[in-house]
């Protein structure tokens, strides 16, 4: 019997089931909307629909001569399952490094409605048409003085277990690669700056926005990537659209085209910058990707990459919401010494075990080991010291082939 079958795919979006690790924030200048007021509120999102019912829209974008409703819908395209939270603030008040700054209640004001849950947090600037910028090292001023008051902001997340990683908008990049400053040297591993740009997206002429960087969608395939992948991942995370017409015409926030960098793509990675590019076999339409995940810290760190970084940070909140019952909680002793029971040592080791299993399971980690030295003196110091080794998933950055002619196989 003749027969045509005809299946429906599934897994082309890339969605998958929606965990904390998606959670994203985005903090902006800008203006206010109908349903969202400056400096105020800050509003959760889990479709790009819930932006348009706020106000924010193409015509919002259009009419201030901003990208906002852009942002979110970048980040929704590239992370369909993500929850995104919001806030807006003025734009000639403000600029990234006070956006930043853990004393002003901008992207802390936008941590702290979230009560946590946000994993990475944007900033993007939106500057007033009449901005110029001072450039550093080869990018605005702002950006690199926003740096560490990101980093200030992340340890004082980190400090109450709700460790964040910062994508900065590395607006107007310098066409020149040589004398672009080196983020490498910032200290501040839970940081990242992205120069990334659309070029379809920027408006031609000396418009403002064509100094932009994509942070809504750096942060949607951060977002949409689990912990141990590395953005770059080119199986996963391909950033071009031709049906959204999304990244045909891939460039870096200098507003030139990323075929003019072909030659420094390395020495912009090892800079510690965002970007995305094709590769040589492809089209620009077949595929344009992060060439890395790189952080503003020293290579030689353990954090050197953000996959690394959202590794461990997943660990902590892991362990924690897991051994927090415990605090406080009775000793027992072995009489004979003063020291913790055998027992209750390998309790507190088994709990920490439990709570990485979580992501042992889901292959975000190879393996991991507890340890509670029972020798602790509890009674003098009232302090229980629990060690977690973990061993992470690597990342095959470079892939190496021999390939040559034999006379025989």
């Amino acid at each position: 019997m003749g027969k045509l079958l005809i299946k429906r795919g599934e897994g082309g979006l890339g969605r998958r089931n929606p965990s904390k690790d998606m959670v994203s924030g985005l903090m902006f200048g800008g203006v206010a909307a109908t349903g969202l007021a400056l400096d105020t509120t800050s509003a959760k999102l889990t479709r790009v629909e819930d932006a348009e019912d706020l106000g924010i829209n193409q015509a919002y974008d259009t009419a201030n001569n901003i990208l906002v409703y852009y942002h979110i819908k970048e980040f929704f395209r590239m992370s369909p399952s993500g929850s995104l939270y919001i806030r807006i603030t003025a734009q000639a008040a403000n600029t990234l490094a006070k956006m930043c700054d853990i004393t002003n209640a901008h992207v802390r004001q936008l941590l702290k409605d979230a009560k946590g849950d946000i994993r990475q947090v944007g900033v993007v600037l939106n500057p007033l048409t009449t901005y110029t910028a001072t450039k550093t090292a080869g990018i605005d001023a702002d950006v690199t003085a926003a740096i560490p008051k990101a980093q200030a902001l992340a340890n004082a997340e980190y400090d109450l277990k709700r460790p964040v990683q910062v994508v900065i908008e590395g607006r107007e990049f310098n066409g020149t690669v040589a004398l672009a400053g080196d983020l490498r040297g910032s200290s501040a591993p839970d940081v990242h700056v992205t120069i990334l740009q659309d070029m379809d997206v920027a408006a031609t002429g000396d418009d403002i926005n064509e100094d932009h960087a994509a942070v809504g969608t750096t942060l949607g395939v951060i977002s949409v990537a689990n912990v141990h992948e590395s953005i770059g991942y080119v199986a996963k995370f391909n950033l071009a659209d031709s049906i959204a017409g999304a990244f045909l015409n891939p460039g870096l926030s200098s507003h030139k085209a990323i075929a003019d960098y072909e030659g420094d793509y390395e020495n912009l990675t090892a800079k510690g910058y965002l970007f995305a590019r094709p590769y040589n076999g492809n089209t620009v339409t077949n595929g344009v990707y992060f060439d890395d995940f790189p952080a503003c810290t020293v290579i030689t760190s353990d954090y050197a990459y953000g996959n690394s970084r959202r590794v461990i940070n997943k660990a902590v909140r892991e362990v924690y919401a897991k051994l927090l019952p415990r605090v406080n909680s009775p000793i027992l002793l072995d009489a004979s010494t003063g020291k913790i029971e055998m027992a209750v040592a390998k309790s507190f080791e088994a709990d920490a075990e439990e709570a990485m299993s979580v992501m042992l399971q889901a292959d975000e980690i190879s393996g991991m080991d507890a340890f509670v030295d029972p020798n602790q003196d509890v009674q003098a110091t009232g302090k229980i010291v629990t060690k977690i080794a973990v061993v992470e998933v690597a990342t095959g950055r470079i892939l190496e082939v021999e390939i040559g002619l034999t006379k025989t196989i």
